[in-house]
């Protein structure tokens, strides 16, 4: 039976073992388990075997990872790698380990990285399950491992990992990189002061994304290799494929990782009344118009395009889907001698003359895909110097497409173990107000943001979920349910 959170604050038996999948079912390749209790290490001798020959308890260092197989009753269930840590327990007093060498407490918890199929992990749970350990939901596991607000913070968080990136990096959370960095602020110091909360708040777009994954539309003119690329990027072959214009009617989205950051890419329809690039045009005032008109397309539906009413609505879908993404990749046909067929420029008068509205002045930052490159690039296309030459079907040009997909969307992608990054729009909000008043020399106020952001140990129990609280006050927060 389910356990709610709420009720993670009555007294755990310290003799339990329990089991828990952390990752979210079926998302991502990797999926993350947990061991934690007094027969964590007696569990992991009986069924984990590394590839090394060596005990798996011979090195207890915390921050060793080791490589082997579950193997249970001499069949091979799954390659993984694991982890041994100690892990706190719910008695007033450690019980020294039985581990040769060391002193640790009597608890460890036993980190299992596996294959992430639904059938895969939990084979894996059912081995420890079978000897003994207790199978609990993720909510309960985590509940009873956060200690403060940021830690809670960082287990339901954890529920909405899909990569494996995702789940290392706020496991560090949850084991208090963030918390403890928050604290060993230079209070003494306010140029250092200043510098250290910079320092975390430059980690805020990584952080966010792994469990709240940015959205990248791919938009550009019909047949210019939209869906390939897609499908490319997917690794697989979720849409249609043809060189008939407009086989694409419908936004179609995919959870994709790009260096082990999740992203909802999303395919569009052709757009055949976006400014493109004709023959005696200048490159760069043709890709600007085509920044503008994919900002302001639902004008140009309604008013510029004459197509029939599942174009329009093909449009008006693809104008939605990049609304709501956070990078636009825009994909031409790069092979084109002179201009995209079909693919006629609108001519707009100076944006005021279309009010001056929002969507015509503030758009998703984009990248330019110049796709089709194996088939040789045209004269126009050689001149668009922020261009990236692709081919979706040989795969040139992917992996750096990738790279700057994911430093466009966050910048750095990459963990140090026990690295501090902050991960919601809470924690964000009030490392920038205690910035902001420490920059005006108001130290007091900056600590009372600070003091917020820990909150007190019995935060983590007032709210049923910290992950829906957007405000940086911990007073807007609702009650338990």
């Amino acid at each position: 039976m389910r356990l709610p959170i709420a009720d993670c604050r009555l007294p755990i038996d310290p003799s339990r073992t329990i089991a828990a999948v952390l990752t979210a079912p079926g998302q991502g390749g990797i999926a993350v388990l947990h061991v934690v209790g007094p027969r964590a290490l007696e569990l992991a001798r009986q069924l984990f075997q590394p590839r090394s020959g060596k005990p798996l308890d011979a090195e207890p260092a915390p921050s060793r990872l080791h490589y082997g197989h579950i193997v249970d009753a001499g069949e091979v269930v799954d390659e993984v790698l694991v982890r041994l840590v100690p892990a706190a327990q719910p008695q007033p007093e450690p019980v020294p380990s039985k581990v040769e060498g060391a002193t640790a407490p009597h608890h460890w918890r036993l980190e299992v990285n596996c294959h992430g199929g639904l059938v895969a992990v939990q084979r894996v749970l059912d081995c420890f399950v079978r000897r003994g350990a207790e199978a609990v939901d993720a909510e309960t596991l985590l509940a009873l491992r956060a200690r403060s607000l940021i830690e809670s913070e960082a287990a339901h968080a954890l529920l909405r990992a899909s990569t494996e990136l995702g789940a290392e990096v706020l496991l560090d959370q949850l084991d208090g990189a963030l918390e403890q960095a928050v604290r060993a602020l230079p209070w003494d110091r306010p140029a250092d002061l200043a510098a250290a909360l910079r320092e975390l708040l430059a980690t805020e777009r990584f952080g966010r994304a792994l469990w709240q994954p940015p959205r990248v539309a791919i938009v550009g003119p019909v047949n210019a290799g939209k869906s390939s690329l897609f499908n490319a990027l997917a690794r697989e072959d979720r849409m249609i494929v043809s060189p008939v214009p407009g086989t694409t009617r419908d936004a179609v989205s995919a959870l994709v990782a790009l260096s082990g950051v999740p992203v909802i890419l999303t395919d569009t329809a052709g757009l055949p009344h976006l400014a493109g690039h004709s023959a005696g045009e200048p490159a760069g005032a043709a890709l600007c118009d085509l920044r503008f008109a994919i900002s302001d397309l639902r004008f140009q539906s309604a008013v510029l395009n004459p197509q029939p009413a599942i174009e329009r609505e093909a449009a008006a879908r693809a104008s939605a889907a990049a609304a709501e993404a956070d990078l636009l990749l825009l994909v031409l046909d790069a092979a084109t001698p002179e201009h995209h067929p079909g693919f006629q420029a609108p001519r707009f008068g100076p944006r005021s003359a279309i009010g001056n509205r929002q969507s015509a002045i503030s758009s998703p930052s984009s990248l330019l895909v110049l796709n089709k490159c194996d088939l040789g690039l045209a004269p126009w296309a050689r001149d668009l110097a922020d261009g990236l030459p692709v081919s979706a079907t040989r795969g040139d040009g992917l992996e750096e497409l990738s790279r700057r997909i994911v430093a466009a969307l966050v910048g750095e992608a990459s963990r140090t173990p026990g690295r501090p990054v902050v991960f919601t729009a809470r924690q964000a909000s009030l490392l920038s107000n205690a910035l902001a008043a420490a920059d005006a020399g108001s130290l007091p106020t900056a600590r009372q943001h600070v003091q917020a952001l820990l909150g007190a140990p019995k935060d983590r129990f007032q709210i049923a979920n910290p992950l829906a609280c957007g405000s940086g006050n911990l007073q807007d927060m609702g009650p338990l349910a």
